[in-house]
């Protein structure tokens, strides 16, 4: 039923866009999962930065290379066990930030060393480094009409969330104190987002890479503190540099056969010094 559908989809779309890159039903999976990741990572990218939470959602990026080896290890889809370890990670750095003594980066820092040594070590066991290229570097335009469904669906679900929990999770960003006396269940609301961002995190790897997956958070989010007069339009132009990145790279991508995810990566970083330019000498 799901196919039928994306078929006739890619059909209109491709009589209607005179384009090369447009008659190409992998092309326009791309460009589909993009306008579902860009917008995801552009409303999270904000609190991550406003959290200072660049190094965690790295954390959480490169825990699961781990997962990946637990796949091919146990001999399952990669796919599903990178997202599991993702959010195991993250609830457990979560965790142990809340009941140790010791700074947030060095928790962070034993997380990521441990889950990335166990990864290569499992590999390294097993042999096996095949096809791990398109967990490593993000495979957006192979990228089935299955998984867009997928992650059509958990866009939906991490909106409806967001748009619950945004002003609260910015309130909650600027001071803890304020938060909680604001009736604000904060340990609760650190997990959820925590929670929230591991999922986003783990299902973008697929189309951006778990190197580059960190990025698609952080730069838009930045680029917009460059630009934003106040909380509305630091999340617009968020959104807004995400997706100009986001097509741009996959178009280049298609052009001249470089990776999408370090392509969009690329155009979003030079659209960053555009706004830090603007913001040092113009204003």
């Amino acid at each position: 039923m799901m196919e039928p559908f994306f078929q006739y989809l890619y059909s209109f779309l491709q009589a209607t866009i005179p384009f090369e890159w447009a008659q190409f039903d992998f092309v326009w999976r791309a460009i589909g999962a993009m306008l579902i990741i860009a917008p995801l990572c552009a409303v999270l990218g904000v609190h991550v930065v406003n959290f200072r939470m660049a190094f965690f959602s790295d954390a959480i990026s490169h825990s699961t290379f781990a997962g990946v080896a637990l796949g091919v290890l146990l001999g399952v889809n990669p796919s599903m066990t990178l997202i599991g370890f993702g959010i195991l990670a993250g609830l457990s750095i979560t965790l142990l930030k809340g009941r140790s003594d010791l700074s947030s980066d060095t928790v962070i820092s034993v997380i990521l060393s441990a889950t990335v040594a166990l990864g290569i070590t499992i590999l390294y066991a097993q042999k096996e480094t095949r096809n791990l290229e398109a967990y490593l570097y993000g495979t957006v335009l192979a990228i089935s009409d299955v998984e867009l469904f997928l992650l059509l669906i958990i866009g939906i679900l991490v909106f409806i969330i967001m748009g619950f929990l945004f002003n609260r999770l910015f309130l909650l960003s600027l001071n803890h104190h304020l938060a909680a006396s604001r009736g604000i269940p904060v340990t609760l609301l650190e997990y959820g987002f925590s929670l929230i961002l591991a999922v986003v995190v783990t299902f973008s790897i697929r189309a951006i890479g778990l190197f580059l997956v960190t990025a698609m958070l952080v730069v838009p989010a930045a680029t917009a503190r460059n630009l934003a007069g106040g909380i509305s339009s630091l999340f617009w132009i968020a959104l807004i540099s995400a997706l100009t990145s986001g097509i741009a790279g996959i178009l280049f991508s298609f052009y001249w056969d470089t990776p999408a995810g370090a392509s969009a990566i690329l155009i979003g970083c030079i659209l960053f010094l555009i706004s830090w330019l603007k913001v040092r000498w113009f204003d």
